[in-house]
């Protein structure tokens, strides 16, 4: 819905917060989709940059 309302940075967080949470499988959705999502944007969108390494640091 966030991205849809162009509140894409707060979709990213929603997500990347979900990576924090879960384990196994589900992580593994989760983490597939939100790197799905970054693909639809400008890979120089300043959001997306944040996003991927916010994701970096949720799985390491």
């Amino acid at each position: 819905m966030q991205i849809l309302n162009q509140d894409v940075a707060a979709a990213f967080d929603r997500l990347i917060a979900l990576v924090r949470r879960t384990a196994g499988e589900e992580r593994t959705a989760v983490r597939t989709r939100l790197i799905e999502l970054f693909e639809i944007f400008d890979p120089a969108d300043p959001d997306v940059i944040a996003g991927r390494r916010n994701l970096a640091n949720a799985l390491y």
